[in-house]
């Protein structure tokens, strides 16, 4: 019986050597916009940091009145959108890889099942690109990625205010300013590369599952790790019918495993089972201290973990089921 475990993982191991080059790629163009704002921010913590000692309040409001902070605001914006823009053009080319891997994951499931043998209809170009563009659920990446500009305005001026209050060196501001404020233009960028890269190399798999005619269903299956999302073991083993996506959150890892026509599904273990034979220390770091407790009472069954949400713009999406809710089960 073939390793589904295994194949998965490794099918996960190379999209994560892929992503890890596209971040490299990301963050190196980065530093070109942490350049071209840190004088501006310096400048800026210089200038508040004098107020403040000639005594003068200094309020977020205020701050909107000063000509060296809006213009500072009007850079940012302006850094961002050439930013954006080169991200975008890399994520849309790392997506259109992911795609192709995805279908070749699904064209690989289904040989190693037998169900193939010889040469097999692929997914062309242009399904790629449809696939990509249903990826970022009709959204252009432009639209997501500059959807941070506002964040990140907000956190180099919270950094700024908080720097003043402590009576920091202008200087530990500024670089505050840059290292917690303005990357958070940057995290935001990371974490769409991977959600929407992960998103189209699975909407090929499950296009590749449909154009074969060989599948009916498929079944989900999980990272088996200590860092694992606890609603994705949960749900672990679920099966759902082609037409339809998991419900999935940001980053999720999780394969899909065709289930052949007229054939029953591969047997298998789940992430439950998986999760019981783990030592009592690694159940309580997964759950945390309030999950595990109740846990240990019984006050749950372990699908309970994960809490289905359906609809929005991404369709469903799981989540880990929060301690108070856990605890209404239990009563």
């Amino acid at each position: 019986m073939i390793n589904v475990v295994a194949i998965a993982t490794q099918f996960r191991n190379e999209l994560l050597v892929m992503n890890a080059r596209a971040m490299d790629d990301l963050t190196n163009r980065w530093r070109m916009v942490e350049a071209a704002l840190k004088a501006e921010i310096e400048a800026l913590a210089f200038q508040m940091s004098q107020a403040k000692a000639e005594g003068q309040t200094v309020s977020e409001s205020q701050l909107y009145a000063n000509d060296r902070y809006h213009a500072l605001l009007v850079q940012l914006q302006r850094e961002l959108a050439k930013y954006n823009a080169d991200a975008a053009a890399l994520i849309q080319a790392q997506q259109l890889s992911f795609a192709s891997m995805g279908a070749e994951q699904a064209t690989a499931w289904l040989r190693y099942s037998g169900a193939i043998q010889g040469s097999f209809y692929q997914l062309g170009s242009g399904a790629f690109e449809n696939i990509a563009a249903l990826a970022r659920a009709g959204n252009p990446l432009a639209d997501l990625l500059s959807a941070a500009y506002p964040a990140t305005a907000q956190a180099i001026t919270d950094e700024l205010l908080k720097g003043l209050a402590l009576g920091k060196n202008p200087r530990t501001t500024a670089r505050n300013m840059v290292n917690d404020g303005l990357t958070t233009s940057l995290n935001h960028a990371l974490l769409i590369t991977r959600d929407q890269s992960v998103r189209a190399a699975r909407l090929a798999t499950l296009q590749q599952y449909q154009t074969s005619g060989l599948t009916t269903a498929y079944m989900r299956i999980a990272a088996r790790q200590r860092r694992t999302c606890l609603a994705c073991l949960a749900l672990d083993g679920t099966v759902y019918p082609t037409n339809v996506m998991m419900p999935l959150h940001p980053q999720c890892r999780c394969a899909i495993l065709p289930i052949l026509r007229n054939r029953a599904p591969l047997a298998m273990s789940t992430g439950k089972e998986w999760f019981l034979e783990q030592s009592a220390k690694t159940q309580r770091d997964m759950l945390g201290p309030g999950r595990y407790g109740l846990w240990k009472q019984g006050a749950f069954q372990f699908e309970d973990l994960a809490t289905v949400h359906s609809g929005g713009v991404w369709g469903a999406n799981a989540q880990v089921t929060t301690v108070a809710a856990l605890q209404r089960i239990g009563q």
